[in-house]
């Protein structure tokens, strides 16, 4: 059985692992005390290889017909938008495609045999996307069912890094649904789009009925709610469960080779909180839908299928077996701070210190790229005090562990969300051994420049991305306000950096998500309760 729809932004974006350097206070570059942070570098850059899906299946063509024709893109990424990326070759082996199927390679290939060796024109600086190999299979005539194949494709990039991908080839009796995808749009917060939802059956036999699966990301909300539909609603941030799906029951038959579109429009409105958002869209047939979706039944008309005549079963001309739909763009921005309250303890005791990524809002932060963090932030640990623990994904920068530097999660289903929600905080604790009296100062910022930044295009206010962290003493009589003069942050201030939209949190004031440990929410007469399970870094 076929895959689930992608849940998330439906262009492959690039597996960049995020971009951050020098931090930034009040603009300049930070001098984090007389010797300074460590040398920051960037890592070298490189471009890796992608594909838009990686096995087809076709019908065999019937005598006299002409057979489907359909198309593969082969993506490619570099990690460094601060720089150009050369021209990459790409290595096609399409051996085993004999006597399955033929290959159409595009411009820019030298073909011997099987085999064909493609250049692909780099990408200037600013863009991180190359452009697109297409590459053209379709079945030969008279293939019978059952029959199957393979070819390859290998690159191998300027750090030594080589990928093969080989995608399959195979050709099978029966229904076989292939979903549209339009080009990208872009909304106001409040305002209402649609997208249209169309879907081919390239197999060569009908199939009675259909199930069409409709993701909606957190940043958006449904307008119709189809009677033959049953929505769920659920919500897991911890494992990047949060979106609306609607899994529709459309019994009506579809004819091979036709396309049809949905007779009502699927429209959808712009959360305020919404920012980089989709709609994703799959269709099942009988023997891969699932048996008893969870939901709850719509209310409105029934959605329905009609036959689009010549149509095409998306907007830009692609086909992609897996999903289809479109991403919007919600015109929006998030102010993005960093905050940590000043904490006390006597000289030789062990104190915790958290440092707080917040979201003043209004739009909730998505991963601007694969596996990348919404925020990477830098900390000077505080004079007078030494480092004994930190949380998983901070790493020190130095063997004297003064310098750490802090990523949030990249992965769903890991210690803290993905995305961080208006309204919400990640808190990184950082378990400090107090070694003099006073009150010792270090520093915290949000990392938006240099070489190894990561970049919050949606946040116009660099005001609060740094703070000041204070630790004092038992009975000190320093003050604090003189311990964090000189620094653009304060004790205790939230302090702001930019990011990426998604959905908000709820209840008063900002909720923690606690960054290095285990969260598990437990509700009681609508408070939130947050246990936690200790899984930290030690010295």
């Amino acid at each position: 059985m076929r895959g689930r729809a992608f849940t998330g932004r439906l262009r492959p974006a690039a597996l960049t692992l995020g971009a951050a350097g020098m931090l930034a206070f009040g603009g300049g570059a930070v001098a984090f005390g007389a010797d300074g942070p460590p040398t920051d570098t960037a890592p070298a850059d490189s471009v890796e290889l992608g594909l838009r899906f990686h096995d087809v299946t076709f019908a065999p063509t019937a005598a006299g017909a002409e057979p489907v024709t359909r198309t593969m893109a082969i993506t490619m990424f570099h990690h460094d938008p601060n720089v150009a990326a050369p021209a990459q070759r790409l290595t096609f082996s399409a051996a085993g495609m004999k006597d399955v199927a033929e290959v159409g390679w595009p411009q820019g290939c030298t073909v011997t045999g099987t085999d064909a060796v493609c250049t692909v024109p780099g990408a200037p600086a600013g863009q991180l996307d190359l452009p697109d190999v297409a590459v053209r299979i379709r079945p030969l005539p008279g293939v019978a069912a059952g029959a199957k194949g393979s070819f390859s494709v290998s690159h191998r990039n300027a750090n030594g890094k080589t990928q093969t991908f080989k995608p399959t080839v195979t050709l099978a009796d029966g229904p076989y649904l292939v979903v549209g995808r339009t080009a990208a749009k872009t909304l106001a917060p409040g305002a209402n789009g649609d997208v249209p939802v169309t879907v081919t059956n390239e197999g060569n036999a009908d199939v009675a009925s259909v199930q069409l699966e409709l993701r909606w990301s957190h940043g958006l909300t449904p307008v119709e709610r189809f009677s033959n539909c049953v929505y769920d609603t659920s919500r897991d941030p911890q494992q990047g469960v949060d979106r609306t799906v609607a899994t529709c029951a459309v019994d009506q038959p579809l004819a091979a080779g036709a396309t049809y579109g949905v007779r009502d429009t699927v429209s959808m409105k712009a959360n305020a909180d919404g920012y980089a958002e989709s709609v994703a869209v799959s269709a099942f047939t009988p023997k891969e839908a699932t048996p008893h979706p969870a939901g709850e039944p719509g209310t409105g008309p029934a959605l329905r299928l009609v036959p689009v005549p010549g149509g095409t079963p998306g907007a830009d001309g692609r086909n992609d077996t897996a999903y289809g739909g479109a991403d919007f763009t919600v015109t929006n921005t998030a102010d993005f701070g960093i905050s940590a309250p000043e904490v006390t303890g006597a000289n030789g005791a062990q104190v915790k210190l958290t440092v707080h990524v917040d979201n003043h809002g209004p739009a909730s932060i998505d991963p601007l790229k694969f596996f990348t963090p919404v925020a990477r932030f830098d900390v000077r640990v505080p004079d007078g005090t030494e480092l004994v623990e930190w949380p998983r994904t901070c790493e020190p920068r130095d063997t004297a562990k003064r310098y750490l530097r802090c990523d949030s999660e990249t992965e769903s289903g890991l210690e803290r969300p993905v995305t961080l929600y208006t309204g919400s905080s990640y808190d990184f604790p950082l378990t400090l051994r107090i070694t003099s009296t006073g009150v010792h100062k270090g520093e915290a910022a949000l990392l938006t420049t240099g070489p190894n930044r990561i970049e919050l295009p949606f946040d116009h206010n660099a005001a609060n991305n740094t703070a000041a962290l204070l630790v004092r003493t038992s009975g000190s009589n320093a003050s604090a306000a003189s311990a964090a003069s000189g620094s653009s942050g304060s004790s205790g201030a939230v302090s702001g950096g930019t990011g990426n939209a998604s959905l908000p949190a709820t209840g008063a004031g900002a909720t923690r998500l606690i960054g290095g440990i285990a969260v598990g929410a437990v509700v009681f007469g609508g408070a939130v309760l947050f246990t936690a399970r200790g899984r930290r870094r030690t010295a």
